[in-house]
């Protein structure tokens, strides 16, 4: 007989029980990541609701640094998911849970801007919000005219500083400005500041860019550098805006030049026009060819004094420095840098202090596109051409217990043209979620061809030792090519994850030159030498390196990295040299001793673990690697010598970033790393191209091994608009490749049957006792509503300390410094615009081998900057800036006052027009002093530069904006 169905019911009452209370035991999660759309960056304190369809209760939740956030002990059913984030488009979508866990992957956020118009303000912007490494300044809170370019803009911004063609930010140099996260022309941080306009920026972000596998893994890896990202307004990105114009004077001064841009969406397309004989250049370091100007005769600024370490040499057989520092950079020719249009229609024109007088012509362009989520392009092409004519005068002072007074000076013209090509591409494809590849190449070709006459003279006290003059002509000519691989994937299982790059370079650098001296001695008697040389020098080299990355995640918030890295690099460098045959007049005899052929080759295999912490306010990073170098030369002329060495360092390595709160920020940084010696300096060859300034390499230099400490700590109050940022940081290297020199005043024969000829000076680069460096900057920035303006001051100090063999005795060169400025910039209106500056130095100079020399001097610089747009489009624009240095040489002091004044007049719709009339240098008071302090001397450089011009010039700014608003999926 069947059972009774009311029989089941106990039965079926329990089942239901049971299932309800295995439903209500399992454990349902929601997380994700919050990400910016445009560079995949995480977003920091985005706030996330989660809200289920069938009830009113609302969970809410904040994004961590990572920008990850995560919801427990969900119930099943269909939730709302709402995320905002300010400066951003809300998000909005639908979830159902139905599993254990549910992993929303990466959300991404687009960027909105809202015009002010349309809000009512209530008090004052804030300056600055600090989210998580990135400080982030709103450009809204500082002020400029409609005619001010980018870099007037960053210049008010505090820890921003842009002086003789540099910008540093929060005390480290800017190498590339992003717009919004894309390249623009490279990594030429003045192609972006200069020649856009200031209205198109909304927000200007400070932080340091780690290389592309590092961003990947999450893994510091050493490389980072300071970077700047302009973040455009949203009604920019769909529009067409530019500036054209073109000016002329009296003395036939001119300048003409134009930028146009083209925005639509992710296709943008900047193209640059520009000719000048004003000295305004719109190229950076990488565009010359390893030299300022022109292969000199002396070089003596070059391979003794700014262009450092011993990469350095020049001149007609130091054509391997000049072509050594070909894609390098270049000792202070950064204060020989102007801009596009440089402000220069709009009145910008003390920059810096500008040596020598340039006729430029140049062109470029800038792509960039994304299409859909998958494949991103950008890339941009640059022509230069520089004509110079620079006359010069150096007086040097050398650090010698035994030959107190001991001096050199020198009067130098030179003449010289420069062509470069310079080609950048950045591709990026993400093949599906977890394959990406991304493909970097960059070719530079450059052309270099100018003379260089010299009269040089080296005495002691009153006594003259030797007096030289030369001419140097030359024909040099570089190519550098190189090309970045990177293949990243992603495991299903979230941080593990697999990365393999691939880098490759090759590099060819040749040249010409001819040589004509004559030297006459006075030490021990009167006699005459003269030189008459040809020399030819071929350097190639080449670098592959790969690095393989495999992360593994040990907790939720634990990761464990593995790294293997190996490199290899070749360079081959052959100088040849000729001298002048008496009976023939044929340069068909060769110098052995000025001849060489070398190849240096330098490998590399390290292998490498990490570990990295992540929580909610602290981010902690901690790895070592170990590393086997090979570093072997084989000189094959004039002498058969073969030399190998080999070196075992652990390189460790730790990051540690705590947010102790929303705009409160610590980082300590440290590395060790290691730094080969460059062919230039191994290669045992004598340069003689200035006949009293000798210089030779050392092919037994071994390989630095540095310590790097860097400690950063940032502070944005955004409700009463103050911003506070504190760096402190230092460098320790062993095996310092520094400098011995050997001063003679007499004939001497060295080691090797190297000669020298009294009143002449060897230098060679030695392996010597420990180097340092500290440096620390503090700045302070606010609004200060008397006066409406906002007021940064800083303060920074530091000091290093240089060793150096001088005629076999050991010098220390320490230099401590302290200095403090003071930034006002007027928050008033956009019709003016004014910032007063001032920053003053006071540093000596202490030497342990004759503290009789040791020198203490004070530099400061004030600027006052003034745009004044009223009545109806009348302009004033004037730029003051003063020089002042004392404790300069006897012959060089510098106290100059140098004033540009424009006054125009705008018209035709909104103003697009202008015409003005300009006097640059009005008190005629540019002057180009420079004081420069080594281990071995100090010395003081006057340079020609263009003084007093006047330019009628007419501008006209394009703006076609045409506003669409983002749509949201």
């Amino acid at each position: 007989m069947k059972p009774h169905p009311l029989r089941r019911i106990p039965e079926l009452v329990l089942l239901s029980i049971l299932l309800v209370l295995h439903a209500s035991a399992q454990t349902l999660s929601l997380q994700g990541t919050v990400v910016d759309r445009s560079n995949k960056k995480p977003l920091q304190d985005a706030h996330v609701i989660l809200m289920q369809v069938t009830d009113t209760a609302k969970l809410g939740a904040v994004t961590s640094a990572t920008g990850g956030f995560k919801f427990s002990r969900l119930s099943r059913g269909n939730y709302v998911l709402k995320i905002t984030h300010v400066g951003y488009a809300p998000y909005q979508a639908s979830v159902v849970l139905t599993g254990e866990e549910v992993n929303l992957g990466n959300i991404e956020l687009v960027e909105i801007s809202i015009p002010l118009g349309e809000v009512e303000v209530q008090g004052k912007l804030p300056l600055a919000v600090v989210k998580g490494d990135t400080t982030e300044f709103f450009a809204d809170a500082f002020k400029t005219t409609p005619d001010a370019n980018a870099e007037d803009l960053v210049a008010k911004i505090p820890g921003v500083t842009v002086e003789e063609g540099r910008v540093q930010a929060q005390g480290e140099t800017v190498r590339q400005v992003l717009v919004d996260g894309r390249p623009f022309f490279g990594e030429d941080p003045n192609a972006a500041l200069r020649n856009l306009p200031a209205e198109i920026v909304e927000r200007v972000q400070v932080f340091d860019r780690q290389s592309e596998q590092a961003e990947f893994t999450g893994f510091s890896d050493g490389n980072e550098y300071r970077v700047l990202n302009l973040i455009t307004r949203m009604g920019m990105r769909n529009a067409q805006f530019g500036r054209f114009g073109a000016g002329y004077g009296p003395d036939n001064h001119y300048k003409v030049g134009g930028i146009y841009n083209r925005f639509e969406g992710f296709e943008r397309i900047t193209l640059l026009l520009n000719s000048n004989n004003v000295n305004e250049q719109n190229f950076s370091l990488e565009d010359l060819v390893g030299a300022i100007n022109a292969p000199r005769a002396g070089m003596a600024r070059q391979f003794l004094g700014r262009g450092g370490g011993g990469g350095g040499r020049g001149g007609l057989m130091g054509m391997q420095g000049r072509l050594g520092g070909l894609m390098g950079a270049i000792g202070d020719v950064g204060s020989r840098l102007g801009g596009l249009l440089g402000g220069a229609m709009m009145g910008d024109f003390l920059v810096a202090p500008r040596g020598g007088i340039s006729t430029t012509h140049a062109a470029g362009i800038n792509y960039s596109n994304k299409w859909g989520s998958n494949l991103d392009l950008s890339g941009s092409y640059f022509f230069n051409l520089s004509d110079a004519d620079e006359r010069s005068d150096l007086f040097r002072t050398y650090i010698v217990s035994s030959d107190a007074g001991r001096t050199y000076d020198e009067a130098e013209k030179t003449s010289s043209r420069n062509i470069n090509h310079r080609f950048n591409m950045r591709l990026e494809w993400h093949i599906d979620s977890s394959h990406s590849i991304l493909v970097r190449p960059r070719l530079s070709v450059q052309q270099n061809d100018g003379n260089t006459g010299l009269l040089a003279a080296s005495r002691l006290g009153s006594a003259s030792l030797q007096q030289a003059g030369s001419d140097v002509s030359s024909e040099l000519s570089g190519l550098n090519a190189s090309n970045e691989f990177l293949y990243r994937y992603r495991f299903a299982t979230r941080g593990r994850t697999f990365s393999l790059s691939m880098n490759t370079n090759y590099r060819k650098n040749s040249g010409e030159s001819e040589l004509e001296s004559v030297s006459m001695f006075f030490v021990p008697r009167v006699s005459i030498d003269s030189i008459a040389q040809i020399s030819d020098l071929n350097k190639n080299g080449s670098t592959v390196g790969l690095n393989a990355v495999y992360t593994e995640p040990l907790a939720a918030n634990q990761l464990l990295q593995l790294t293997y890295a190996t490199a290899f690099t070749f360079d081959d460098s052959e100088k040849r040299t000729f001298n002048q045959s008496p009976i023939t007049s044929q340069f068909d005899r060769l110098d052995t001793s000025l001849t060489n052929t070398y190849s240096n080759r330098y490998r590399t295999h390290a292998w490498g673990a990490g570990y990295r912490f992540q929580g909610e306010e602290m981010q902690l990073m901690i790895g070592a690697s170990f590393q086997q170098a090979t570093l072997s030369g084989d000189q094959k002329f004039p002498a058969s010598v073969q030399l190998s060495r080999t070196f075992q360092n652990i390189l460790p390595q730790a990051t540690l970033r705590w947010r102790f709160s929303s705009n409160r920020n610590l980082q300590l940084l440290y590395q060790a790393r290691t730094s080969p010696p460059s062919i230039d300096q191994l290669q045992n060859v004598i340069d003689n191209s200035n006949p009293i300034q000798l210089s030779v390499g050392n092919p037994a230099l071994r390989e630095q091994y540095q310590h790097i400490l860097t400690t950063r700590y940032s502070l944005a109050n955004p409700a009463s608009a103050e911003y506070f940022f504190v760096m402190m940081g230092g460098m320790y290297s062993t095996n310092f490749i520094g400098n011995s020199t050997i001063l003679a005043i007499r004939d001497t024969t060295l080691p090797g049957n190297l000669f020298i000829p009294s009143g002449s000076q060897v230098r060679r680069p030695e392996n010597l006792s420990p180097a340092f460096s500290l440096r620390s900057l503090a700045t302070y920035g606010f609004w200060w509503e008397p006066i409406e303006s906002n007021i940064n001051l800083n303060v920074t100090l530091g000091v290093t300390k240089t060793p150096s063999l001088i005629n076999g005795k050991s010098n220390d060169a320490t230099t401590p410094t302290i200095g403090g400025g003071v930034v006002v910039s007027s928050n008033i209106s956009d019709k003016v615009d004014f910032t007063i500056s001032s920053q003053t130095s006071y540093s000596t100079v202490q030497n342990t081998l004759q503290p009789d020399l040791d020198t203490d001097y004070l530099n400061q610089r004030t600027r006052f900057r003034l745009e004044w747009i009223f009545a109806e489009g009348f302009v004033v624009s004037s730029n003051i800036f003063h020089r002042y240095t004392s404790n300069l040489s006897t012959n060089y002091k510098e106290n100059s006052l140098i004033w540009y004044l424009g006054v125009g007049k705008k018209f035709l719709e909104n103003n697009a027009a202008e015409i003005r009339l300009s006097v640059f240098d009005l008190l005629n008071q540019n002057t180009n002093i420079q004081r420069n302090v080594t281990d071995t001397y100090i010395e003081d450089t006057r340079t020609n530069l263009l003084r007093r011009y006047i330019l009628l010039t007419f501008s006209y700014n394009l703006r076609n904006i045409a506003f669409q608003p983002p749509r949201f999926f």
